[in-house]
């Protein structure tokens, strides 16, 4: 190498592409690496949002199912009551309600661009126990909207432009042992 630094000449192509060639082996990995650790980044930073989602969707499901004045937002418009929905589907195979907005911003004041929405399913087979006659589970699946979908919420669902991230129940005692909805006016449970 140091003749190479006293001559007047100059490198020559051979030596220019073999000095090339080891710069890009001791750089490849380098610039790997970094690519990687961005990637586990960004799935670590979805990760903490669906898991911050989950939680609010927990707690307002729960308390929806304590406190029966409690309705929750269907992304269509309109509103959601878990003891009717429950209460409607005691008898028969079970249902799913329709998607139902969650409203959630992240607290480190960046702009979040992932958009939830979550369905609830009640089946009694699975979701109640006679033990525990006042005590209710629903099934809640929540989904993510692609990131690069760039549609609102409800176009999103209406393109089937969503993917599940979990999967989970959430149950209550609700006080009191629930009845299926009549199918006459007038007729008792």
């Amino acid at each position: 190498m140091k003749c190479f630094l006293k001559s007047k000449k100059g490198m020559t192509l051979i030596e220019v592409i073999l000095a090339l060639s080891l710069l890009a082996i001791f750089t490849l990995p380098l610039t790997i690496g970094f690519m990687n650790s961005l990637l586990i980044s960004r799935k670590i930073e979805r990760e903490n949002h669906v898991n911050a989602v989950t939680s609010i969707i927990k707690e307002r499901v729960q308390d929806a199912l304590i406190d029966e004045n409690i309705d929750l937002p269907y992304v269509s418009g309109g509103t959601f009551n878990i003891i009717d929905f429950v209460s409607s589907n005691i008898v028969g195979d079970g249902g799913e309600s329709d998607p139902i907005e969650v409203e959630y911003s992240s607290d480190d004041g960046e702009k979040n661009n992932y958009k939830f929405f979550y369905r609830l399913s009640y089946h009694h087979d699975s979701c109640y126990d006679e033990e525990y006659e006042t005590v209710y589970h629903v099934i809640v699946s929540v989904y993510l909207v692609n990131r690069d979908f760039k549609g609102t919420l409800q176009e999103a669902i209406t393109q089937n432009k969503y993917n599940s991230v979990n999967i989970f129940k959430v149950g209550a005692d609700v006080r009191k042992k629930l009845h299926a909805h009549s199918e006459e006016p007038g007729e008792e449970p």
